[in-house]
């Protein structure tokens, strides 16, 4: 779940970690698997 609270996320794009924080929820749904959502991620993200 460290995953998905956004530790891994660029502190420095702080507008990209507010977006994956405000859909933290969504994201635990669409993502239940780490390894597809590591893969996934940056094109989710780009949505």
């Amino acid at each position: 779940m460290q995953y998905l609270k956004g530790n891994k996320i660029s502190n420095s794009n702080r507008k990209t970690r507010k977006f994956f924080l405000k859909n933290k929820k969504k994201i635990k749904v669409n993502f239940k698997n780490l390894k597809i959502f590591n893969e996934k991620k940056y094109n989710f993200i780009k949505i």
